[in-house]
């Protein structure tokens, strides 16, 4: 790995040149470190630990020639003294250090330290002590590298009693642990676990991060390898419990304890274990392949990038799932048509797995033809699996997807099938970036799933440049059939035209003619909303106002008080998942509905009314394309589903990955091929679609997939009559109205 010929003596020269930058002996650089432990709280319980890391990462840094300020049991006056002094030495520093150890918390996504006296009676204490945000901006100052470290994501008691006193609807922003801090350009964050956890306090001296950290901290080795083996340490000597988060944006190297002389004419090292297993690991970090970090492993797994590649392959091993024979139904056939006179009860829920039952009269014929035996077809299931939209899609996506596999197994077994799972975050760019290592290194053929519109409109853009398919069937946004379709796409299961024009035309209709819009400020709500407002407009109504509020929001009374103050006789609710709950609980409790005002659910899953329960929920009006208790076939295969969703109903967007990726694997046998992503979605058109969910459709020129969609309306507490009864339906709206005509969606491959 090593450099040859004139490259490696301009490299050395280069390294000479930059050095300035980086590598100053410590008398021409100013290092300045505000380190705090806090642990003596008089309104919580006390932390043995913070007050011994403080004292010893302070002596640590103290050798490492930083001027250093120490806080020990700060209350917020104290705090409020240290952070200034560090402020003022920041501006004059090239390195900045904040080092803190003791209790903190999130609320509403903003991350809080807490002095030792901190209480917290309600959301207004929170005032009174030191916001994150505000010392990322303090150690900002320094002119060259800026480190920010929190060993502070212990279990918090005073979290717990501010959610008790702001109420159950508000509790939800109260977080576990500490929101992620995306680091700002030259700078390190790192934290003593992943952002949203809770990390262990030890029972030693020292936490587990800090006895880490000491070890080595005064290293020669270059910084983003010395924090990187920190986090192997801790999560070894957590017994793997415990894997610290860390966030590195800086350009160049830069060494605490100094670095080696570059000499021009020596030759170059030959490599080491660790500066191999170093280079290896920033190519393979991010890889969903299992096969990829069990090489990695056998080459360098006694390095830390060895206890690295662990963690990841034991996170990756959650969610990834090989199927290459058929897998067992969990129905017995004698309970694969449940009687719609006996409802299921709830030990249905957790129905055991048997043996499989022999395929039907009318199941899918094994495809004549020899697929090649060395070729897997591989599927990746991305989804949210973590956030607000988890519920939707997520792990139940994949007992889906794991059940369309299984199906086809069945018909044929010659054909392996390999299934991979992702966590898109509901960010565009992760998510395209996983799509695009998905293809090019783990050679995925078809990706499915994807709720939110912004990362579905990415990811559809890199599967047809990589000539790849997709299967969107938790996004809406109607843009994906329409001037932003393509030929490798297939929007399955909803969209954004659907559900204007089923919902809102029949709420129109019943004399809400007045609206004001509550939005998700991303492309899937401005698509909703845009597609209603045409509908309200067309049957006579108006649109008085709208408000667009972040994605993933706790707090909805402004932009509710907002709506109140309109007038209007409809709140259409334009977003989905945890903002759609929020903002149903909130207006609850703001009085709206009672004050004569209805609300407009315009995406509402099944599971989401099961969150608010019946009592909230009922009399809402919402428009779904599979239900789950519709029929004896969706029931067979819900208490399928229930093996690995134990206590859960599945929702349309779960069927519709079923389906899809049934229909999928289809088009791909009877082509006996799934390289060419262009030709297996032209079968897919090509082939009318038939599965026990959603029956007989078609996928048209656009890539919309079409079939009968239902108005359905929440029942009543009283009209339920067991576990996940939940709607009765109003109108079954015929596939030939409930979606968008072909030729009104300017999409390019309609037109000929």
């Amino acid at each position: 790995m090593g450099f040859r010929g004139g490259f490696r003596l301009r490299l050395a020269l280069a390294i000479l040149l930059f050095a300035g930058c980086f590598s100053v002996p410590a008398l021409a650089e100013r290092r300045v470190a505000l380190v705090v432990g806090n642990g003596a709280y008089k309104n919580a319980a006390r932390l043995p630990n913070p007050k011994n890391d403080a004292e010893d990462v302070a002596a640590a840094l103290k050798r490492g020639g930083f001027e250093t300020i120490v806080g020990l049991d700060l209350d917020k006056a104290g705090m409020d003294d240290a952070t200034a002094r560090f402020a003022r030495a920041a501006r004059e520093a090239d390195v900045a250090i904040f080092y803190y150890s003791g209790h903190a918390m999130q609320f509403s996504g903003v991350n809080y330290l807490m002095p030792v006296d901190a209480r917290l009676t309600d959301e207004t204490d929170l005032r009174r002590m030191v916001r994150v945000d505000d010392i990322v901006a303090d150690v900002q100052q320094a002119k060259n590298l800026r480190i920010m470290v929190l060993d502070s994501c212990r279990d918090n008691p005073l979290a717990e009693e501010l959610k008790r006193s702001i109420g159950r609807t508000r509790a939800a922003a109260v977080s576990r642990g500490l929101a992620k801090i995306d680091s700002p350009q030259g700078m390190i964050v790192a934290y003593s676990t992943q952002s949203g956890r809770t990390a262990e306090d030890g029972t030693g001296r020292n936490s587990p991060y800090t006895t880490a950290f000491l070890k080595h901290i005064e290293a020669t080795d270059e910084i983003g390898t010395v924090f990187r083996r920190v986090s192997a340490d801790v999560y070894e000597g957590t017994k793997r419990t415990q894997l610290p988060e860390l966030s590195l944006s800086f350009i160049g190297e830069f060494y605490l304890r100094g670095r080696p002389t570059p000499t021009i004419a020596a030759p170059s090292p030959v490599p080491t274990p660790v500066n191999e297993a170093a280079s290896a690991w920033s190519v393979i970090q991010n890889t969903t392949s299992q096969a990829v970090l069990e090489d990695f492993i056998r080459q360098f797994g006694g390095t830390i990038y060895g206890s690295l590649a662990r963690a990841r392959l034991d996170e990756l091993k959650k969610s990834l799932v090989a199927v290459a024979a058929p897998v067992a139904p969990a129905v017995p056939p004698q309970l694969a048509q449940p009687a719609k006179s006996a409802p299921p009860v709830q030990q249905a829920v957790v129905a055991p797995p048997t043996r499989p039952s022999a395929p039907s009269a009318d199941a899918p014929k094994p495809a004549v033809g020899v697929f090649p035996a060395s070729r897997t077809v591989k599927i990746g299931v991305l989804s949210d699996m973590s956030s607000l939209y988890a519920d939707l899609g997520g792990p139940g996506s994949t007992a889906a997807a794991k059940l369309a596999i299984a199906d086809f197994a069945q018909t044929n077994p010659e054909i392996k099938v390999e299934l991979l799972s992702s966590d898109h975050q509901n960010k565009p760019d992760i998510g395209s970036n996983i799509a695009s290592q998905w293809f090019d290194v783990d050679k995925v053929d078809m990706i499915v799933d994807t709720p939110n519109s912004g990362v579905a409109l990415a990811v559809s853009q890199v599967t047809t440049t990589k000539n790849k398919v997709f299967i969107v069937s938790g996004a809406a946004s109607s843009d994906l059939t329409g001037p932003r379709c393509n030929a490798n796409t297939v929007h399955w299961t909803y969209d954004t035209w659907m559900l204007a024009n089923s919902t809102a035309k029949a709420v129109v209709k019943t004399g809400g003619n007045s609206w004001f819009f509550l939005t998700a400020d991303y492309a899937f709500g401005h698509a909703l909303e845009r597609d209603t407002a045409a509908v309200v407009e067309k049957n006579g109504g108006k649109v008085l106002n709208k408000v667009r509020h972040p994605l993933n929001t706790s707090d909805f009374s402004s932009f509710l008080l907002q709506a109140q103050a309109s007038k209007a006789k409809v709140i259409g609710l334009a977003n989905a998942g945890g903002d759609t709950l929020n903002s149903i609980k909130q207006a609850a409790e703001f009085g709206i509905v009672k004050g004569g005002q209805s609300l407009a659910g315009l995406l509402i899953f099944a599971s989401d009314v099961n969150a608010l329960g019946l009592a909230t929920a009922q009399g809402l009006v919402l428009t779904e394309s599979w239900y789950w208790d519709a029929n004896d076939a969706n029931r067979a295969w819900t208490k399928r589903w229930q093996t690995e969703r134990p206590g859960k109903f599945p929702n349309m967007v779960q069927a519709g990955v079923y389906a899809g990726t049934l229909h999928y694997l289809k088009s791909v046998a009877a082509l006996m091929s799934a390289t060419d992503g262009k030709a297996v979605v032209a079968k897919m058109k090509e082939t009318p679609t038939d599965d026990p969910l959603f029956g007989k459709g078609t996928v048209r020129a656009d890539g919309r997939k079409t079939h009968d969609v239902f108005l359905f309306e929440v029942k009543k507490p009283s009209e339920s009559k067991y576990p996940g009864d939940l709607y009765k339906l109003r109108a079954t709206i015929p596939a030939s109205e409930a979606f968008r005509p072909l030729a009104e969606g300017n999409c390019p491959l309609a037109r000929g």
